[in-house]
């Protein structure tokens, strides 16, 4: 009886509840809009090298510590075939949309506009919705300069007060 009343139900409570889900959401995303469009122009996406971390700015600002980088370099796919079809497939769904990738490599290939920065521990990355924090070791990110930045950056790092660790 209770499982007939639950099939019946069920519907109904959930076009009853959907809304007080995702309303909380629509406004959330409302006001990061609103407080985006208030707020002072200033580069969308940049990397910034200090004296003692270096500064990415993508969704939000990272302050990362030279000692908490192990390497440094150019970002190498790992994609395997089924992989990079469906990235691919993905990206060229994008496309179609306006938005505006490049393909995804073969497994092996240099990115040469991509730095991938690989940690020596586990990092937090917050993020709006939940679970809120991903624990990642590597963070990469596409700049105008790739090789300008390594070679700053490898300079950096090899001065820095503990230097990198192996």
């Amino acid at each position: 009886m209770w499982a007939g009343f639950g099939v019946v139900w069920s519907p109904f409570l959930a076009v009853l509840l959907w809304p007080s889900v995702w309303s909380p959401m629509w406004a959330l995303i409302g006001l990061i809009s609103l407080y985006d469009l208030l707020r002072r122009a200033e580069p969308r996406w940049y990397v910034e090298l200090q004296d003692s971390a270096i500064l990415v700015k993508t969704l939000g600002v990272r302050k990362i510590r030279y000692r908490d980088i192990r390497s440094a370099g150019f970002y190498v796919y790992r994609h395997g075939t089924l992989a990079r079809a469906a990235l691919n497939a993905d990206i060229a769904f994008f496309r179609l949309l306006g938005q505006r990738a490049r393909a995804v490599g073969k497994n092996g290939e240099v990115a040469r506009d991509t730095v991938e920065l690989n940690f020596g521990r586990w990092l937090l990355r917050c993020v709006l919705f939940p679970p809120f924090l991903f624990p990642y070791r590597a963070l990469r990110f596409r700049v105008e300069d790739a090789s300008g930045l390594l070679a700053e950056l490898q300079g950096r790092l090899s001065h820095s007060p503990s230097g990198p660790s192996p």
